[in-house]
């Protein structure tokens, strides 16, 4: 699961290469965000800024309107490869800047026809995000993902109440693409399957689609239909609930590590830690997914969801997160500085948005920034938690057992090794939202005993105890996964 850098609310200044650590409160079901720092990130951080744009959690927050309205669907079709997206260190949450924001390393190829999402040594990968969100609909895209022993690449949505849709790729398994799903963070071991009907992901371009609605989710693989869940099966007799992704969520695409401290389930899972002496490091400088294009077709609203507005989700309830608690209403989804949350007066700032490029969709104009991602840049990384079980009542896919893994929306952070060839898109770190956390893979929390998390940036010399190396993406997330380590 996948996740975007944040800016937190007392301002860091970009961190060393080496290892480096700061704090942050912790926030969860059980420990609401303080009104200083009133909203709750995709990794379970209270702050301000980017805390409150996508990922902001209503529930774990001082109140559920410190995060900032989620900005409605419309329909995307990209081809990557020419144009300029801003990294989220400098969106303030006009998703009419861009399609796409990214926090990490993107780079446009060498040929102008597919963005590489890198991961440079000693970093922790990259993460590209749609700036909208989807209430179903139709999602896809064509990829090659990265290879080698634990290196992972995700595509996923991902919500702020933690729904998740999955499609995942372990570098040591070229010849298989995962599929998971999870409602509300829970970790379920029985969501996973394999998808053995593909060829190498890493040299072949394959396109990945999911029908989600309302009733079902399909999973497609080149144009060919490989699993289908539905609804029904997923209720809960024990708690009246269907478990069951039915919030709006963004498209994530991701690419993360597998580091020592990760348990030793995860490491089986991911054919192993990360080599950074492996071929794509020692040739290209980076591990990457290149991305040729995307495309997400929204579905009509549920009769179920009231219509107050055109301009964006919301959420009703602050304890009840699922389709019959969303409302579609006219607030703001733009901050006006990274200073602010939903409870400031935000009105009037979607004129002046920060992001001075702007993506544009296949038949658009395009432009490109050289300016070169900076050291702090965080990465949202989808990875799933995921079990070996399989779903014998969803599709006739082949499929095979594997140990355990670990969800996918976490972030960590990259250090200041840099891709070397091709040209990085838009992303020097301003002051005011430089971030010490950023998406990576979950692997264990040191806590205080003020409730404060220890979040360690990732260096080549990264080993101390407590160590929290978070993902964006693809990929189930937050602090709850955080401190599920799998052994």
């Amino acid at each position: 699961m996948v996740l975007p850098s944040s800016v937190l609310v007392s301002v860091l200044m970009a961190l060393p290469a080496t290892l480096a650590a700061t704090t942050s409160i912790a926030c969860s079901a059980d420990s609401q965000c303080p009104e200083e720092s009133p909203c709750c990130n995709q990794y379970g951080e209270c702050g301000s800024g980017a805390h409150c744009l996508g990922g902001c959690h209503p529930g774990f927050s001082y109140k559920k309107e410190a995060c900032m309205a989620m900005p409605i669907c419309k329909d995307v079709k990209t081809t990557f490869g020419s144009q300029a997206y801003p990294n989220i260190e400098q969106y303030l949450g006009n998703p009419e800047d861009s399609d796409w924001v990214y926090t990490g390393y993107a780079l446009n190829n060498d040929a102008g026809d597919a963005l590489l999402l890198t991961m440079p040594e000693d970093s922790t990968g990259t993460v590209l995000s749609s700036s909208r969100y989807m209430l179903y609909g139709k999602y896809g895209a064509t990829l090659k993902s990265s290879r080698t022993g634990g290196v992972v690449s995700g595509f996923i949505t991902y919500s702020d109440s933690q729904d998740e849709i999955d499609w995942e790729f372990v570098g040591s398994e070229l010849d298989v693409a995962e599929t998971n799903y999870y409602s509300q963070g829970a970790l379920d071991w029985n969501n996973f399957l394999y998808i053995n009907d593909t060829s190498n992901t890493f040299e072949n371009y394959h396109t990945y689609e999911v029908d989600w609605q309302e009733d079902h989710i399909t999973w497609y693989l080149d144009g060919k239909s490989v699993r289908t869940l539905k609804k029904a099966d997923t209720y809960d007799e024990s708690t009246g609930v269907y478990k069951f992704p039915q919030t709006p969520a963004r498209v994530q695409f991701s690419i993360w590590p597998v580091v020592e401290t990760a348990g030793q389930g995860t490491k089986d899972w991911a054919g192993g830690v990360v080599n950074w002496n492996s071929e794509d490091i020692e040739k290209d400088g980076y591990f990457y997914v290149t991305l040729k294009d995307a495309y997400i077709k929204c579905a009509s609203a549920p009769s179920s969801i009231a219509v107050k507005g055109s301009n964006a989700y919301v959420y009703n309830s602050t304890s009840l997160f699922n389709q019959d608690t969303i409302m579609i209403t006219d607030d703001d989804t733009v901050l006006c500085s990274f200073d602010n949350s939903g409870l400031d007066d935000n009105s009037g700032c979607a004129a002046g948005s920060s992001s001075e490029s702007s993506s544009e969709s296949s038949s658009g104009s395009s432009s490109e920034s050289s300016s070169e991602s900076s050291s702090e840049s965080s990465s949202e990384s989808s990875s799933s938690s995921e079990s070996s079980s399989e779903s014998s009542s969803e599709s006739s896919s082949s499929s095979k057992t594997s140990s355990s893994k670990v969800s996918s929306s976490t972030k960590a952070s990259s250090t200041s090794s840099k891709p070397s060839s091709t040209t990085s898109l838009s992303s020097s770190s301003s002051d005011s939202a430089s971030s010490s956390t950023q998406q990576g893979f979950a692997q264990s929390v040191g806590s205080t005993s003020t409730g404060e998390v220890s979040t360690t940036s990732l260096g080549a010399s990264s080993s101390a105890a407590g160590v929290v190396i978070k993902s964006s993406g693809i990929m189930a997330s937050l602090a709850a996964l955080a401190m599920l380590v799998i052994s």
